[in-house]
C-alpha cells in the first residue's frame, strides 16, 4: 500500500512538471501568433517592410527557445515514463505543440514572401486576417486550458469546449475563403501561397482540437 502511494505521488509530480512545461510551450505559441497577427496588421496598414521581417525573425527566435522546452519534456517522459499511465498521450501533446509552432513559422515565412512579391490583395488580407484572429484566440484558449490544469480548477472542460468551438469557426472561415481565393484575380504563384497560408491556419486549429481531445482522455470529468 505504501509503495502504491509513493508511486502515485511520484506520478503526480511528473505530471505537474510536464503540465508546467507544456503551459510554457503554449505561452510561446500564443506569443508567436500575436507576432504573426501584428505582421498581418502591418500589411493592412502598409507598414514598413522592416516590421514584417522583424516579426518573422522574432518567431524564429521563439522557435529556437522551444527546442529546449521540447527536449526537457521528452527527457521527463523518457526518464520517468514507466510511472506515467498515459505516457503515449503526453508524447502526442508535445509533438502536436511542436507541429503548431512549425506551422506558425511556415505561415509567417509564406506571408513574408507574399509581401515581397506584392501578392496580397484586399480579399487575401481580409480573409487571412479573419482566420488569424480566430486562430490567435484559439491559442489563448489553449493557454487557458493548460493554466487550468496547473491550478487544478474545475473550469477545465468548459475551456476545452470553447477551444473546440474555435476549430469549427476556423474551418468554416477556411472553406469560404478558399472559394474566394480561387475566384480572385491573383496570379497563380501568389494564389498558391495564399491558399497554403490559409490551409496552415486551418491545420493549426485542427491540432489544437486534437490536443483538446487528448487532454479530455488524460483528465476526464470528475478525475
Amino acid at each position: 500500500m505504501w509503495t502504491l502511494m509513493v508511486t502515485k505521488s511520484r506520478q503526480d509530480d511528473i505530471e505537474n512538471v510536464l503540465i508546467q512545461i507544456t503551459h510554457e510551450y503554449t505561452l510561446k505559441i500564443n506569443n508567436c501568433m500575436r507576432i504573426y497577427t501584428s505582421m498581418l496588421s502591418s500589411l493592412v496598414s502598409n507598414g514598413p517592410p522592416e516590421s514584417v521581417e522583424r516579426g518573422f525573425s522574432e518567431i524564429l527566435k521563439i522557435d529556437e527557445e522551444c527546442k529546449g522546452l521540447k527536449r526537457s519534456a521528452e527527457q521527463q517522459v523518457m526518464s520517468y515514463g514507466a510511472l506515467l499511465v498515459q505516457r503515449a498521450e503526453y508524447i502526442r501533446v508535445i509533438a502536436l505543440l511542436d507541429k503548431i509552432l512549425d506551422k506558425i513559422e511556415g505561415a509567417a515565412y509564406r506571408t513574408l514572401t507574399l509581401y515581397k512579391l506584392k501578392g496580397l490583395d484586399n480579399v487575401s488580407i481580409t480573409g487571412l486576417t479573419q482566420m488569424t484572429e480566430k486562430v490567435y484566440a484559439g491559442t489563448e484558449m489553449l493557454r487557458e486550458c493548460l493554466r487550468a490544469l496547473m491550478l487544478q480548477v474545475t473550469a477545465l472542460h468548459e475551456k476545452l469546449d470553447e477551444l473546440e468551438q474555435y476549430e469549427k469557426i476556423v474551418d468554416e472561415l477556411y472553406r469560404g475563403f478558399d472559394v474566394e481565393i480561387l475566384q480572385s484575380k491573383l496570379k497563380l504563384p501568389q494564389m498558391i501561397l495564399v491558399r497554403e497560408v490559409a490551409e496552415i491556419l486551418e491545420e493549426i486549429a485542427d491540432h489544437m482540437e486534437e490536443i483538446s481531445n487528448i487532454i479530455r482522455v488524460i483528465y476526464p470529468r470528475g478525475r
